[in-house]
C-alpha cells in the first residue's frame, strides 16, 4: 500500500481522498481513472499498474514466505514458555525493533533478500574495518604513552 500511495504522491495526487471515492473521481494520468475506490481498483493498480517486490509476492502462488509466528499469541506463548523473568524477551525485543529500525531505513521490502544480505555483508565490512582501524588507534596511543 505504502508502494501504492508513494507512486500516487508523485503525480501530485492522493490515492485516498474523497475524488478517488466519488463517481467523478480522479485521473492520475493518461488512461488511469479512479472513482469510487474498492478493493478491485486497488488490487489492480498493484498487479498491473504499479507492481512492487512485496505486491508480485503477495500474489504469488508458487512461493509463499512463511512467517515465523502468525499471531501475537502465539508469539507470547513462544517467547514466554522459554523465558524465566522476561529478560530473554526483552532482549529478543530489543533486537527486533533495532533490525526494523535497520530494514526501514535501507529497504522498503521488509524481507531479507539477497540485495538486502549483499548490503547488509558490505555494512558489516564496513563496521569490521572501523572497529580495526579503532584497535590500532588504540594501540599506537597505548605504545605510545609507555
Amino acid at each position: 500500500m505504502e508502494h501504492l500511495c508513494k507512486k500516487f504522491r508523485e503525480f501530485g495526487k492522493e490515492l485516498f481522498c474523497l475524488e478517488s471515492l466519488q463517481e467523478k473521481g480522479q485521473e492520475l494520468c493518461e488512461n488511469i481513472r479512479i472513482c469510487l475506490l474498492g478493493d478491485d481498483d486497488i488490487i489492480y493498480l498493484m498487479k498491473n499498474i504499479f507492481p512492487d517486490e512485496l505486491s508480485k509476492e503477495y500474489f504469488q502462488r508458487t512461493e509463499r514466505h512463511h512467517p515465523i509466528w502468525k499471531s501475537e499469541a502465539e508469539y507470547k506463548t513462544f517467547f514466554l514458555g522459554q523465558v524465566s523473568g522476561g529478560e530473554l524477551l526483552k532482549e529478543f525485543e530489543s533486537a527486533m525493533a533495532a533490525t526494523a529500525k535497520y530494514l526501514g531505513g535501507n529497504s522498503e521490502v521488509w524481507t531479507i533478500n539477497e540485495s538486502l544480505s549483499e548490503r547488509i555483508r558490505a555494512d558489516l565490512a564496513k563496521m569490521e574495518e572501523i572497529g580495526q582501524k579503532a584497535e590500532l588507534d588504540d594501540k599506537q596511543d597505548y605504545t605510545k604513552e609507555g
